[in-house]
């Protein structure tokens, strides 16, 4: 019998969104088959870059006769030491790194262009929006990509200005910056964009708990987390762009055993994101605590 082909696997379920990813990558490998999905400590990657560190991640990667790495929250300085050791790496992040052996998602940049071009348009054209999220945290997804699609959409409506408020990437710890940040913001608000759907509803929470304003206020993310998407249905929510965790597990799957067979890597790989909004135009409204839904119901549009 063949022995299975070991992959080495690294998420930190840090948000709902890859918990979902985490839980795909196993059903993606038993459907394969002969494929053996091995935990991997990155020993707190976000924290440090020293070297020992560095080298007791490369020697247990080795011991296990790990043929490829699927991971996402192992730092860009790292990446080197890794592939000098022909040990091919599947990155869930986006992250400007070039190698042969190396392969990361893309699309994330066209995601949040799509949400703004959305918000600019339930907002005719003006107002102020609040995009929360990314920038604080030292791993390679600092969530630049994402802002940077965001603002290219935002740049075409003069009328619409923009704050943003960096926050970490699971909801307590975001929801407490929020909480810290955004009464400081004097502009009356009137959407909020969050980096992923777990920020978007920590916002929304922060907002509905605050009550500070009387008009309702758009809430947008990305992820398509199933919180998110019954908030839509609910009307507390004004849309997402999902990101199919199956599709995108499964993908990254292909690649590891693509390459842990000798295949060559793309530079990059894509995901195909849907819009998932509700076909009224209703905002969430924080006057009263509660979110107010109007008549409508939730449709998803392919990017």
């Amino acid at each position: 019998m063949m022995a299975s082909l070991r992959i080495g696997i690294q998420i930190e379920p840090n948000d709902s969104f890859w918990i979902q990813v985490e839980e795909a990558l196993y059903h993606s490998a038993e459907r394969l088959g002969n494929i053996e999905l091995v935990p991997v400590e990155a020993n707190d990657p976000l924290t440090t870059q020293l070297l020992d560190e560095q080298g007791g991640l490369i020697e247990e990667l080795l011991v296990q006769d790990i043929r490829a790495l699927i991971c996402k929250d192992i730092l860009p300085v790292q990446f080197p030491a890794i592939l000098n050791r022909c040990l091919p790496i599947v990155y869930l992040a986006e992250a400007d790194f070039e190698h042969p052996l190396f392969t990361s998602p893309s699309g994330l940049y066209e995601a949040a262009r799509l949400v703004g071009f959305h918000l600019a348009e339930k907002l005719g054209g003006k107002g102020h929006i609040v995009c929360i999220g990314g920038r604080l945290e030292p791993n390679a997804d600092d969530g630049r990509t994402r802002l940077a699609g965001f603002y290219n959409a935002l740049s075409q409506y003069p009328d619409i200005s923009c704050d943003h408020i960096p926050t970490a990437w699971n909801y307590s710890a975001a929801k407490e910056q929020i909480a810290r940040a955004i009464p400081a913001i004097e502009a009356p608000i009137h959407a909020i964009f969050g980096l992923s759907d777990t920020i978007a509803l920590a916002a929304r929470d922060v907002t509905d708990k605050e009550g500070f304003c009387n008009h309702p206020i758009y809430v947008a993310g990305i992820n398509g987390d199933p919180l998110a998407l019954a908030a839509i249905a609910e009307g507390k929510m004004a849309l997402t762009v999902e990101t199919p965790a199956s599709e995108f597990a499964h993908r990254a799957i292909e690649l590891a055993v693509c390459a842990a067979s000798g295949g060559k890597l793309p530079s990059h790989f894509s995901f195909e994101p849907h819009l998932a909004k509700t076909d009224c135009d209703c905002g969430y409204s924080v006057a009263h605590g509660r979110g107010e839904p109007q008549t409508g119901t939730k449709s998803a549009d392919t990017a």
